[in-house]
C-alpha cells in the first residue's frame, strides 16, 4: 500500500488525506444518523397511535413540542390537513401537465 503512494508522486498526498477524511465522515455520519437516534421507537409508536386513532390535534401538539426528524416531517402534514385541497395543490400550468392537440403531455410533445 505504501508503494502505491510513493509511485503516485506528490498527487497522492492530497488524495490520501481526502480518503482518510472521507472514511472519517462516513463513520461519523453513520454513528450520528442511526435509526434509534433519528426515529426514537417510543416517539414513532406514540405518534402513530395518535394519528391512527384520529387525534390529529394531539398529534400536532406532540410533534410541535418535540423537535426531531420524524416530528419535523409529520408536523407540516398534520398542519396541512386542515387546509382545502385546492390550497395544498395549486392548479397552475407549471404543476399540472397539459395535453396538446396530439394528446401527448406538453413535456413529451416534440
Amino acid at each position: 500500500m505504501l508503494e502505491v503512494f510513493t509511485n503516485g508522486g506528490p498527487v497522492m498526498i492530497p488524495l490520501g488525506i481526502a480518503s482518510v477524511m472521507a472514511v472519517a465522515i462516513i463513520v461519523e455520519r453513520s454513528w450520528n444518523l442511526r435509526a434509534q437516534k433519528i426515529l426514537p421507537p417510543e416517539e414513532v409508536k406514540r405518534l402513530y397511535a395518535l394519528v391512527d386513532s384520529g387525534e390529529f390535534e394531539r398529534a400536532e401538539e406532540y410533534a410541535s413540542s418535540r423537535p426531531g426528524a420524524l416530528n419535523n416531517t409529520l408536523l407540516p402534514a398534520l398542519e396541512a390537513r386542515r387546509e382545502s385541497r385546492e390550497y395544498r395543490v395549486p392548479r397552475h400550468p407549471s404543476v399540472w401537465p397539459c395535453q396538446t392537440s396530439r394528446g401527448a403531455l406538453v413535456a413529451l410533445d416534440t
